[in-house]
């Protein structure tokens, strides 16, 4: 084109849509130009108008001048996209164009110009990069996150449309049903169980309205496979609507875990608290209603449990006693070092140390005591504690004492009015029974016993025991032991038996096989027995006492054992999955099959026979030791599922995951013996799982950096937030579901040094409310004991070397209280190029749980060492817990007793003891020292005093009964032994004293005008002490006949003034010059046995005067109510100490004090005046003041 007018350029040029500049060809000087030219070239005009063209544009001469001088020449150049550096407006920017250089030609054809045609289009470049790249991005978090829920630890799906087909499932998704085909499906088409319940409701509102939801813990029927059997199993899900490009929703996410396996840990926990409660209660009950004193020292001499018992003879609480030492509780120095002594040599030897020791009570005055201190062996296998039982045995110390006191005076009576003949008499008397007594006992006795004498052993005496043993029938008295017996020739008996003779050296054998003839034929039978020798006036042997015992059942038992064991070896070693049993407290390796030994990566001669972390030492420090020793301990079984445990496998370290269950192995009386583990290798597949986490974070660190590139983009950028507030959203209601399981949950961000914890967590802890905690408050608060291990145990997680595992039980110190309590932590360390970047975790206060299995193992220590049986039963009287002592007791093992009815101790005849007894305890009521009789496992009856007392739950409702029973057998026998003895002495004793005193008095009218005084006085004298003991004798045949029960009374009415009167009146005839002061009130007639309520004035009145100073006032009151009247004898002696007060009217009490060792007497008077008048239904008492005087009362009703 030509264009031959100026003016016609200049109005194309203004006109055009785009930058236009013309040039002149020969200078390059810019000559036209329009608006668009310089709003694309950003300068003002007169800086390029009449300027070399590169002046104006220097910047890009580089780039297009060669362009520019070949238009100029003719060719016309066009360049398109060109992204170029300009500075416009006194700044470079960079924009892209597209340009013509294009020649103008004159008339004559020679170009005289050149055009510059530029059209900008850097907006419309970018937006189609900002399209392209949103596209990009749009794919990318697609992609991210299918990747993302490709690779997460939960289970993920995305439900597509109204029909809610299955988009993607995940693996950990899939992995919940692992037979189901899901992808493609609608999910109540591939999971029909659905259908009609809460969940289908829930997942179409969802859809519908587009809103959110979360259930927890929510009770799934669903089978594995269609068609499958369906299983009840807990999920916790949340559900979140998924919006398409027009902000409608398209689908819903679904995020699910299964908490079936958690549920169930926690009703168990939940179920071994209360278990560990009830037992807590039990063992209390027990030790606070016995009678006998028990508690629990530490190794440093102090307290730390007594029981009620102990606590009243102290006069202390438990708040006052425990933790105290044995001098602040009252312990003498010498009494104190004693027992220190004691402690220490418990602690030393492990074994029981025995002693009797007296010891001031509270209330009773200075008691006697029998105890044991028996260890209390720890996890370690080291005393931790000492516990010990105390029983009283003043009662019977005194019994027996004032018993020989009484002999003691009986001897010294028997000798003034019996003749030393009388005295062989009878005691050849006694010998006869003593010895025919002898031989009752010994041919009653259960067990086998046979005396033989002379070398040849001639048996002497056999009881019906042996001669059953021996099968050879009762002629065998008189015979040779040879010849009863000539089967045991060659068995070694005959010489044993000759060597004890010719020695003189008893010989014991223990399960010694001895076969025996038995109906023509040899039968092996096993025997604990004995041969010893018995010995002449003059020490020479001439006899062979035989006992024994047949065990011949519990030697082919214990051989059964022997064989079932081996069976068991020979399953282990046959088992296809790894298998070991460690036995003891010291869990020593004695079966371990191949399969186990490889897992261990050691030869087997290395671990066989060793204590498990004596042969695994690599296995130390990773908690195994405290799980092994809590199931051998309690046990309860232990599940782990893909535990990591570091060992030294083959020379190199590995670690090595593994599915195990460690369970009690128990022997035949179903203690525990060992712990037996089972163990499945799943290393392999915790790997593949690792590798996909790591996979995935470093996905999302991807991601992070793709967001930030996104910022600009506003409808990508809306839908990127929204996507991340729906994942936000998610996170939080995950971490609520988590939150929702009760256990406290941590993440601590190693980079930063974030640290947070859930409010469960917080609540563990003790955190007050607006305090944030850190790392080092964290550490602050570790117990100091247990600092040192934790921080270790957090090194290894955070090693890179290491699996990242913690798992820990250890103390804190509460943020709020300081109290010490015992949690338990475990987490886990996620590391990013070997270096830890997130700490996780949970964490549970496991206190009350570790305070009741201490307390009860220490509570089952004390009632193990207590003298008495000590029985639990339900309310239907099921019993339910037997002691070692109850099978002393009764002769039934704990085997044979629990579950059956306690019926099966009582005789028929007191059947209805029981239904009275469980009636009481369901009133809540005790029952104390209750005295009965109980029939034995052998059928023998026995007596015993039986306390009763309630278990109650925590909420106070009674769940069972305590029982306590003592064997009184022997204190019941001794009773009427020493009654008998009594009666028999005393009846003996009024003959010869009723003619002495006939002599006596008759003596004393002879003299009675006698001149000489000497004589007259001694009669008086003599007379005095008859009637003394006169009065002794029939005290004690009071005594006899009150517990006989033969003692009578003998109700008449009589004036109760008039009988005070003759009783003053006879008492001021004996008294040192006391004065006796009676103040009488009108006639008082009673309905009463008038000699025995005599009885009891005269030893009131004997007793003022005997403990009162010459010349003191004794004075007499009678009062008179309108239900009774009550009598008082008041003294101004030496008074009544507050311990001796409360014991004063027990049997044979007598205080002891440098004031009354010189008045004799036998602790009787005061008892049988409380008999008498108990049984008039009266009441008797005192009250007194040390060096004060004493008064004493009886109450009699009219």
């Amino acid at each position: 084109m030509k264009f031959i007018d100026n003016e016609h350029l200049k109005e194309l040029v203004n006109s055009a849509p785009i930058g236009i500049a013309v040039l002149d060809a020969a200078t390059q000087k810019t000559e036209l130009l329009n608006d668009k030219f310089l709003e694309i070239a950003g300068k003002p005009p007169h800086s390029i108008i009449g300027k070399w063209y590169w002046e104006s544009f220097a910047e890009v001469r580089h780039l297009f001048e060669d362009d520019l001088n070949r238009a100029s020449q003719g060719e016309t150049i066009r360049r398109e996209g060109l992204e170029i550096p300009l500075i416009r407006h006194g700044r470079e920017e960079m924009i892209v164009i597209n340009f013509v250089y294009a020649p103008l030609r004159s008339d004559a054809g020679e170009i005289v110009k050149v055009v510059v045609w530029v059209l900008e289009n850097t907006k419309e470049v970018a937006q189609r990069l900002e399209e392209k790249a949103a596209k990009t991005a749009f794919q990318a978090e697609r992609d991210r996150l299918k990747s993302f829920f490709m690779q997460a630890p939960a289970g993920i799906c995305i439900l597509e449309g109204p029909e809610l087909v299955y988009e993607l499932v995940n693996p950990a998704y899939q992995a919940l049903m692992p037979e189901r085909k899901l992808l493609g499906r609608p999910i109540f088409e591939a999971l029909p169980e659905l259908i009609g319940t809460p969940l289908e409701t829930i997942l179409r509102d969802v859809y519908h309205t587009g809103e959110a939801y979360t259930v927890r813990e929510s009770l799934v029927p669903i089978a594995e496979f269609e068609g499958g059997p369906v299983h009840d199993r807990f999920f916790t899900f949340n559900y979140e609507a998924r919006h398409g490009a027009d902000g409608h929703v398209d689908g819903i996410m679904v995020f699910v875990f299964e908490v079936t396996e958690m549920l169930e840990v926690q009703q168990a926990l939940r179920a071994s608290h209360e278990r560990a409660e009830q037992q807590k209660r039990l063992y209390e009950t027990i030790t606070s209603n016995t009678p006998d004193l028990m508690y629990v020292f530490s190794l440093d001499y102090r307290f730390l449990y007594a029981n009620t018992a102990l606590l009243n003879m102290w006069g202390k609480t438990a708040g006052e006693a425990v933790g105290k030492g044995l001098r602040e509780n009252g312990y003498e120095e010498w009494h104190a070092l004693m027992h220190e002594r004691e402690i220490d040599q418990v602690r030393a030897t492990k074994q029981p140390v025995r002693g009797e020791v007296g010891f001031p009570h509270a209330t009773m005055g200075k008691r006697i005591y029998d105890y044991i201190l028996i260890p209390v062996i720890g996890a370690d296998g080291e005393v931790e504690a000492v516990a010990g039982t105390t029983r009283d045995v003043t009662d019977r110390k005194q019994a027996e004492e004032s018993l020989q006191l009484m002999n003691e005076e009986m001897a010294a009576s028997n000798e003034e009015l019996a003749t030393t003949n009388d005295e062989l008499i009878q005691i050849q008397q006694l010998l006869q029974v003593s010895e025919q007594r002898s031989k009752s006992l010994m041919a009653a006795a259960p067990f086998p016993i046979g005396v033989y004498t002379g070398r040849e052993m001639r048996i002497l005496m056999a009881n019906q025991a042996i001669i059953e043993v021996w099968g050879k029938g009762n002629d065998v008295i008189g015979k040779t032991y040879r010849e009863v017996l000539p089967e045991l020739a060659g068995q070694q008996i005959f010489e044993q038996l000759d060597r004890v003779f010719l020695t003189g050296e008893t010989f014991h054998a223990r399960s010694q096989r001895v076969d025996i003839e038995i109906s023509g034929h040899l039968q092996p039978f096993y025997f604990n027995y004995s041969f010893t020798p018995l010995h002449d006036a003059d020490g020479e042997v001439y006899g062979i006492m035989n006992t024994g015992a047949d065990i011949t059942d519990l030697v082919l038992a214990k051989q059964q054992v022997e064989q079932n064991e081996e069976n068991l070896r020979n399953m282990v070693a046959q088992a296809p999955v790894a298998m070991c049993i460690m036995m003891g407290p010291s869990h020593v390796i004695t079966v371990a099959n191949a399969l186990m030994v490889e897992l261990w990566g050691k030869p087997q001669a290395d671990v066989m026979n060793k204590p498990v972390f004596d042969a695994l030492p690599d296995a130390r420090g990773q908690g195994l030791e405290l799980v092994i020793q809590n199931v051998y301990e309690t046990g309860e079984t232990f599940y782990a599922s893909e535990m990591p445990v570091s060992l030294l496998r083959h020379g190199k370290p590995e670690v090595v995951y593994q599915n195990f269950v460690y369970k009690a192995y128990r022997d035949t009386s179903g203690k525990i013996a060992g712990v037996f583990a089972i163990t499945i290798d799943v290393t392999a597949q915790v790997n593949a799982r690792a590798e996909v986490q790591r996979a995935n974070e470093e996905m999302a660190a991807a991601n992070e950096e793709l967001a930030t590139t996104n910022k600009d983009l506003t409808e990508i950028q809306l839908r990127y937030e929204a996507i991340n507030r729906e994942l936000e959203t998610s996170a939080s209601r995950l971490r609520m579901a988590i939150e929702s399981t009760g256990l406290g949950t941590w993440e601590y961000r190693l980079l930063t040094g974030e640290l947070y914890w859930s409010k469960e967590c917080r609540d563990v802890y003790g955190i007050p409310a607006g305090i944030e905690p850190t790392f080092s408050a964290f550490a602050d608060h570790i117990h100091p004991d247990d600092r040192a291990v934790v921080e270790a145990d957090i090194q290894k997680a955070l090693d890179p070397a290491g699996d990242g595992h913690y798992n820990i039980s250890y103390r804190i110190l509460r943020f709020d209280t300081g109290e010490t309590r015992w949690i338990k932590a475990q987490g886990n360390v996620y590391f990013e190029e070997q270096q830890p970047q997130l700490f996780i975790g949970t964490v549970v206060d496991i206190h009350d749980l570790k305070e009741a299995d201490e307390k009860s193992a220490k509570l089952a220590a004390i009632i193990e060492t207590s003298h008495d049986a000590i029985v639990s039963k339900t309310l239907e009287g099921i019993v339910t817990s037997w002691n070692e002592s109850a099978q002393r007791v009764f002769g039934y093992s704990a085997e044979e007793m629990i579950g059956e009815s306690i019926y099966k101790l009582i005789p028929p005849e007191r059947y209805a003891e029981e239904p009275h007894i469980l009636a009481t305890i369901a009133r809540g009521e005790r029952i104390n020292h209750f005295e009965t009789k109980r029939v034995r496992s052998d059928g023998q009856l026995i007596d015993v005093s039986v306390t009763v007392s309630p278990i109650k739950d925590k909420a106070g409702r009674i769940i069972g009964v305590s029982k306590i029973a003592r064997d009184i057998t022997e204190k019941k026998l001794d009773e009427t032994r020493k009654n008998d003895f009594i009666g028999m002495v005393s009846h003996e004793l009024k003959t010869p004293l009723t003619s002495l005193s006939a002599v006596v008095q008759v003596a004393k009218l002879k003299l009675q005008h006698s001149e000489d005084s000497f004589l007259a006085g001694a009669m008086q004298k003599a007379d005095q002490q008859v009637k003394r003991m006169t009065a002794m004798i029939n005290g004690f045949l009071n005594i006899s006949r009150l517990e006989s029960g033969k003692i009578h009374i003998d109700k008449q009415t009589f004036d109760l003034i008039a009988l005070l009167g003759e009783m003053i009146a006879e008492a001021e005839l004996t008294a040192g010059g006391q004065q006796i002061r009676f103040s009488p009130c009108p006639a008082i007639p009673i309905s009463a046995d008038r000699d025995k309520i005599a009885s009891v004035i005269s030893n009131l009145l004997n007793n003022a005067i005997k403990y009162s100073p010459k010349g003191a006032e004794i004075d007499v009151h009678c009062m008179r109510s309108n239900a009774e009247v009550t009598v008082s004898v008041q003294d101004r002696g030496m008074g009544i100490k507050p311990e001796d007060l409360e014991r004063i009217f027990d049997r044979y009490y007598r205080v002891e004090s440098n004031h009354t060792r010189h008045i004799a007497g036998f602790g009787i008077g005061l008892y049988l005046s409380s008999e008498i008048i108990q049984r008039h239904g009266g009441k008797v008492w005192a009250e007194s003041e040390s060096d004060k005087g004493s008064t004493f009362y009886f109450s009699l009703p009219l």
